[in-house]
């Protein structure tokens, strides 16, 4: 972190807000490894809402065969974030 005035480092925390939900962020699913995926579209809505995509999914596995047992299977589903007023 910069201060604006002389460019030089700030001593300081720096928190930056999350740009979604923590409930959007955690996984329903209980398997061990299992993590959430988000991916949001590029448009812009005249009602400032964001549209996200979102589902649940094991880490890469670089197409290897994965062991038994599987997670069940995640649902993709369509999130609509609605601005704060």
């Amino acid at each position: 972190l910069l201060d604006e005035e002389t460019l030089r480092p700030v001593d300081r925390e720096v928190v930056i807000p999350s740009e979604f939900p923590k409930a959007l962020l955690r996984p329903t699913i209980e398997f061990d490894g299992m993590r959430v995926k988000l991916t949001q579209d590029q448009g812009v809505s005249p009602e400032a809402r964001k549209y996200v995509l979102r589902w649940e999914t094991l880490e890469a596995h670089h197409d290897r065969p994965r062991q038994i047992p599987l997670p069940p299977v995640s649902v993709l589903k369509l999130v609509v974030l609605e601005p704060v007023r």
